[in-house]
């Protein structure tokens, strides 16, 4: 049987979805590879260490581990929180001590959250249904010139922040990043606050005050990675617009009508009047194409995104759905990062552009602009797959090769919160 570390190789060296998906059916029935992979992409599990012991541990000859025992006893000590901190950075050290290289990098993989290997989870989940890692999610669709709207429609302002969830359970919260990663954010007056309301997931927007979008998602995404101040998480609010059972949301679906919703969550909010929960901008019962126009060019003169138009009959799916779709000023696509290309003159050294492409490989292209000088002197693992935002134009077709890139891209950000690329 294959090492995982050579299959992981094997994925790495190839940008074909066809062949990343062979590869994976092929060893299919390799009981460690398959929960390196549940471990790495599950959203749900988290083992809460924030510096791994640097590289080149040294086996001490003691005793040699399998990778599986060594999965196991991370998810026995840290997932559950058994150890934490320095004694949880202890263990890890202790634990890559026993074993070999490549079984040593692995572990970090998955401590890392990252296989390194281009693999989403949407597409494991192809060759393993049964581990459901992907996080239940309903996406809009954009408006284009075959748009068909219901009207009347509800109108709501487009958000500008990072959009999250909040379960409410029994009397205990957790949030969840639109990937299904946890935010950090107990001991905060929000979480205070959603400890009044309600059982049910609550979908929405979290905002920092006082911040533009791309220093309020810092500070978001650094308690996402749990390195976030407390002092900055004072200034989190949240900005809603839909509520789900908790059994519906894992279900993936729920056929009561947006319109009901809408008004219950709105009961849920008037009634309980948190410091720091509110309602997205909402108007309803917008009659027209004209009048819904009308809002949005309201909208943007104040400096918003945009809006979203709603079916009020709609049902909750987790899927991207036609029946609300988004007017946006500016294009924007969420690409993975594949590579980079080496700076010059000032930015000798450092990074010059990254290489972006989009998920079924047919939009690929390089940004530069928007990178600011600290950005160009990380290293690459810093964006190293990752999803990154970027601002454009238009795609452009080269007439020649057929290949697709973007006219005019601006980096904007790492989506720390996604895990999938955007589609041509």
């Amino acid at each position: 049987m294959a090492s995982t570390l050579s299959i992981l190789s094997r994925l790495e060296a190839t940008t074909s979805r066809l062949e990343k998906e062979a590869i994976l059916k092929a060893h299919a029935t390799d009981p460690v590879f398959k929960e390196v992979c549940r471990l790495t992409l599950d959203p749900k599990v988290n083992f809460y260490i924030k510096k791994l012991p640097d590289a080149g541990v040294a086996r001490d000859g003691a005793d040699t581990w399998t990778l599986s025992k060594a999965l196991e006893s991370i998810k026995e000590w840290l997932a559950t929180r058994k150890i934490r901190g320095n004694a949880a950075t202890t263990h890890v050290h202790r634990l890559l001590t026993c074993l070999e290289s490549d079984d040593q990098e692995v572990l970090r993989r998955v401590l890392g959250r990252n296989l390194k290997c281009g693999v989403s989870d949407a597409t494991v989940e192809k060759i393993w249904p049964d581990l459901k890692l992907t996080y239940p999610c309903m996406l809009v669709s954009p408006m284009d010139a075959k748009t068909k709207v219901a009207f009347p429609c509800t109108v709501q302002t487009k958000m500008d922040g990072m959009r999250f969830n909040a379960h409410v359970e029994d009397g205990r919260v957790s949030f969840r990043s639109r990937a299904g990663k946890e935010l950090e954010l107990a001991g905060l007056p929000i979480e205070a606050d959603f400890k009044r309301f309600p059982d049910g997931v609550y979908d929405g927007e979290l905002l920092v005050a006082n911040c533009d979008r791309k220093t309020g998602n810092g500070i978001l995404t650094k308690f996402q990675k749990g390195t976030g101040k407390a002092s900055d998480g004072q200034n989190i609010h949240a900005q809603l617009w839909d509520l789900i059972q908790n059994d519906a949301f894992e279900k993936g679906t729920w056929s009561v009508e947006y319109s009901k919703r809408f008004a219950l969550l709105s009961a849920r909010t008037s009634g309980v009047e948190p410091k720091t929960i509110g309602l997205v901008p909402t108007w309803t019962q917008v009659a027209t194409l004209e009048e819904a126009q009308s809002i949005y060019t309201a909208q943007l003169a104040k400096g918003e995104e945009g809006i979203i138009l709603k079916d009020p009959k709609g049902p909750w799916e987790d899927k991207r759905v036609k029946h609300q779709v988004k007017m946006k000023a500016e294009l924007e696509a969420d690409l993975r990062v594949t590579g980079f290309l080496p700076g010059s003159g000032k930015f000798e050294g450092k990074i010059g552009s990254l290489l972006v492409e989009s998920a079924d490989g047919k939009v690929k292209t390089a940004v530069g602009t928007g990178l600011n000088d600290e950005q160009r002197s990380l290293p690459f693992s810093e964006f190293e797959n990752k999803i990154a935002a970027i601002k454009y134009n238009a795609l452009i077709t080269d007439k020649k090769t057929g290949a697709v890139s973007l006219f005019l891209p601006v980096f904007i950000e790492v989506r720390e919160d996604k895990s999938e690329a955007d589609i041509i």
